[in-house]
């Protein structure tokens, strides 16, 4: 029908092709038209049917394909086996759609093979990179945890790992409300696979990577040697293309040091996908601290109703220790200081992760306190918003809001609001400063980092 509408003219069908269909399914930022790219979102579609292969292994089709197809491993490190039929041909086509955006979410780690399984956050495959010793191939993230503690053995980690591997792991954050190791969709805050999300990261993965390798090929002919046309590259192109080439050199030099130690080798498609992911997840994280510009008005914080409590919470993070932070502060309706309250835990959530989890800490607090109408303030909109809706989801994000919800549903007279950053100063402050005390924290005395603030925003 579009084929019909674009190039159509006249009774037979015979009109001009004024732009090959590759060019109008071109993405517009690529200087196409941008039509929906038909063999891409066919792939994002039959991802969905491998999705329920990965977040449903217990329904009746998940264990006959499995029992068929890949009965020793998981889906995604399945081969396609001996006469396949056309149906798992084309679900494990889709595996390439699905490796671009999904992890594991730790619960007690058993399931979760510690180097074949996508289980890091912000890494292009999720993967923990070789080489490794022998006896970590054969070991799940449960080896590496405390017994009956859902912590990091530190003491396991140093004799397995080298110092920088050592660091990734004890980034990785473990969140108590994660019961069970769960498959999720890291680009959706449910952590359900889309078909637009997984469209649009197929479709913009083939075509940077297709624009890429199309740039090295009209120069390579030019240059003697690989360091010229690096070179050539970096002082020509835009900061993006550059950034975008030596992320892709970054995943060549990996995959050749896999093939030299392991023998394990990735085709060049999957690995210019994987390079894409990363230049875009550092891309869109340069794009959000741009956008916490502040604005001129200035907004101070205003006291609750007569009779009433109010919680200001904030999350931060502590770069140089690797730590997420959380701060609260609880005033009544004179400004007046009751208590505040700090935690903090190695790891590093996303933010609105944080930012649930300050809220929840501040709620279990008041909880334990034994106070009674209080309105929490969080500067997080989406934490708010998650926490008057109804969707359900598998991800850390969600179940931290579900056990929110149900605290809410317990204790009544407890109300969660938005407020905008520069009426949060004080409970940001605590959560910057969250490391000056113990991991979990309660302040009946004024700590001296708020002193002010409490001073300027009581009058």
């Amino acid at each position: 029908m579009l084929n019909a509408f674009w190039w159509g003219g006249g009774k037979e069908g015979g009109g001009i092709r004024w732009m090959a269909w590759d060019r109008l399914a071109c993405p517009k930022e690529e200087g196409g038209i941008g039509f929906r790219d038909f063999k891409a979102f066919n792939m994002a579609m039959v991802a969905k049917q491998g999705w329920s292969l990965l977040s449903k292994p217990d329904t009746l089709v998940s264990r006959i394909f499995k029992a068929r197809y890949f009965p020793n491993n998981s889906f995604l490190d399945s081969s396609l086996g001996y006469n396949p039929s056309f149906v798992w041909r084309s679900i494990w086509k889709s595996r390439e759609v699905l490796t671009l955006g999904c992890r594991w979410c730790i619960g007690d780690g058993s399931q979760i093979n510690i180097m074949q399984e996508p289980w890091f956050r912000g890494s292009s495959d999720g993967k923990l990179g070789g080489p490794q010793k022998q006896e970590v191939y054969h070991l799940s993230v449960n080896n590496l945890m405390q017994v009956n503690v859902k912590q990091w053995d530190v003491d396991i980690i140093r004799d397995l790992f080298d110092a920088s591997d050592m660091e990734k792991i004890l980034s990785v954050p473990l969140t108590e409300e994660v019961a069970e190791d769960k498959m999720i969709w890291k680009d959706e805050k449910d952590g359900v696979y889309s078909v637009r999300t997984g469209y649009n990261l197929w479709r913009n993965a083939c075509w940077r990577t297709a624009g890429l390798s199309h740039l090295i090929d009209s120069r390579l002919h030019s240059f003697q040697d690989i360091k010229s046309l690096i070179f050539d590259i970096c002082s020509k192109e835009s900061r993006e293309v550059a950034g975008r080439f030596a992320v892709m050199l970054d995943g060549i030099w990996k995959n050749r040091n896999d093939y030299v130690w392991h023998n394990e080798q990735e085709e060049a498609s999957a690995l210019g996908l994987k390079s894409n992911y990363v230049w875009n997840e550092w891309f869109q994280a340069q794009e959000r601290m741009a956008g916490n510009a502040s604005s001129n008005h200035v907004l101070e914080w205003s006291p609750p109703p007569v009779g009433w409590l109010k919680c200001n919470v904030d999350a931060a993070f502590n770069n140089n220790n690797g730590t997420t932070n959380r701060g609260w502060c609880v005033r009544n309706h004179f400004g007046n200081f009751i208590y505040a309250g700090t935690a903090w835990d190695p790891g590093t959530l996303l933010v609105f992760e944080a930012e649930a989890l300050a809220l929840k800490e501040a709620i279990l607090g008041a909880i334990s306190s034994n106070l009674e109408f209080v309105i929490f303030e969080s500067d997080s909109q989406i934490v708010t918003q998650a926490v008057h809706s109804n969707k359900k989801g598998n991800s850390e994000f969600c179940l931290i809001i579900d056990y929110i919800c149900s605290l809410l549903r317990s204790f009544k007279n407890f109300e969660v609001k938005f407020v905008k950053r520069q009426a949060n100063s004080v409970a940001h402050s605590l959560a910057r400063a969250a490391n000056s005390w113990a991991r979990r924290s309660l302040l009946s005395s004024t700590p001296l980092c708020i002193e002010h603030l409490l001073i300027n925003e009581s009058r």
